[in-house]
């Protein structure tokens, strides 16, 4: 194969054909926020906290209903920008660093639709009284601000006995971290027991959504669209662990061309591709000391692992829209036999797209370098992958098309190690 046919092969998995997704913008963001507060028990809800004061002050303020929207969704990811469970933990003091904020801002800065939003991120802890011409988004900023400060004075105790104290904490910062003029907003909002029960409930993103303009919450996607949002996710679990970023990328386009072997349909290898992206999702939710382990984990360290495709799945099939997506991300751990975790699911029930991605997954970890070891020579992962079609892990159709066209994929590990190494300079 020319090197010019293997780039139109690579690049055919780039297919531009654009189709039009319409997705509830708030509900996209409230689900992909929770995957921003796993891990850490302290911050469990906090993007739908701080998304629900905000808009409580913005209706109170009266804004217009764009600002309103654009003031939750900013809110529902504004600490997107924060991944290791070490800036986490930061977070949940009152004097918050910002070098998350402006993480955030340069994940979002070139998404489509996002590009306010991450204007509002990046000065989410800048002090009110410091460079406010440098910023119109300013007063939205700053109400993400005082949002986010309440919600991390919140305790474990029954929240009516704290709100006096949280309003009087916040009180002093009036006038230089928070504008004078929302003094008055956060009192008034804050003397309704409604107001605090609410940060409690079950239903707090519900309840802030009720607050906005639902005619405005559906928004028109194209795929490109889509695949660059999600490919922020694939970003941030970079930040955590950089080894799971180029994997996350391997996977997909190993995926995706596997997809193309096996017959998929245009619509199905966007899917797939999407599938592929935020397969690792959950392990936003595992301790770096487990990701970065130099050598095999333990058995209390696996079965933290375990969890981590319980969490992408469980994330993602929230969206009605992605429910194969879901499935396809998250089932790559599971085996024909019904010996896989975590949901111990058999043969019958994985789906051609499923299969896929497991021998995705499986291919890729065996050809990468790994921290304790150089990817392994082509003879030694024929011979692992053709033992687990034996053991009835793995689909033995969909090893027999990646083993057919092993040079294929090989070229697949070259191109995207190259492009991964160009986004990076």
């Amino acid at each position: 194969m020319s090197g010019e046919n293997e780039n139109e092969m690579l690049e055919s998995t780039e297919e531009k054909v654009i189709t039009m997704m319409k997705m509830n913008l708030p509900h996209l963001l409230t689900t992909f926020s929770t995957a921003l507060d796993l891990g850490i028990h302290d911050l469990r809800n906090h993007h739908k906290r701080v998304a629900y004061i905000a808009v409580c002050m913005g209706e109170a303020m009266k804004l217009p209903p764009q600002d309103l929207l654009d003031l939750y969704c900013s809110a529902s990811m504004h600490d997107i920008g924060a991944v290791t469970f070490d800036e986490k933990k930061s977070l949940l003091t009152f004097q918050a660093p910002n070098d998350h904020a402006v993480r955030g801002y340069h994940l979002l800065k070139n998404v489509p639709h996002f590009e306010r939003m991450a204007e509002i991120i990046l000065y989410h802890h800048e002090y009110w009284d410091k460079d406010k011409e440098k910023n119109p988004q300013k007063l939205l900023s700053n109400i993400v601000q005082i949002a986010d400060r309440i919600v991390v004075l919140l305790n474990d105790e029954y929240v009516l006995h704290q709100r006096g104290a949280i309003l009087d904490k916040v009180d002093k910062d009036f006038g230089t971290m928070i504008c004078s003029d929302l003094q008055g907003v956060v009192s008034e909002i804050g003397k309704k027991q409604s107001f605090w029960l609410d940060l409690m409930s079950p239903f707090i993103d519900e309840l802030a959504q009720d607050k906005l303009d639902r005619k405005s919450f559906e928004v028109n996607f194209t795929f490109d669209e889509l695949r660059s949002l999600f490919q922020v996710y694939t970003k941030i679990i970079d930040m955590k662990n950089k080894f799971t970023y180029r994997h996350s990328m391997l996977v997909t386009n190993s995926a995706v061309q596997l997809g193309m072997l096996a017959g998929f349909s245009t619509e199905q290898l966007r899917r797939l591709e999407l599938a592929g992206l935020v397969h690792d999702l959950g392990k936003l939710s595992i301790p770096e000391s487990i990701l970065e382990k130099n050598g095999p984990l333990t058995n209390e360290e696996m079965q933290l692992m375990h969890q981590h495709v319980y969490h992408t799945y469980h994330i993602i099939r929230r969206l009605p829209e992605f429910a194969n997506i879901a499935r396809w991300a998250a089932f790559h751990h599971e085996r024909l036999d019904g010996r896989g975790y975590p949901f111990h699911i058999a043969g019958a029930d994985l789906d051609v797209g499923c299969r896929i991605m497991a021998v995705a997954d499986i291919f890729s970890a065996l050809i990468e370098d790994r921290p304790y070891r150089a990817g392994l020579t082509k003879d030694k992962i024929e011979a692992i992958l053709v033992k687990m079609v034996k053991d009835n892990a793995i689909d033995g159709d969909i090893v027999h098309l990646l083993l057919e066209n092993y040079e294929r994929f090989e070229r697949v590990k070259e191109v995207t190690t190259e492009a991964l190494h160009r986004a990076r300079l």
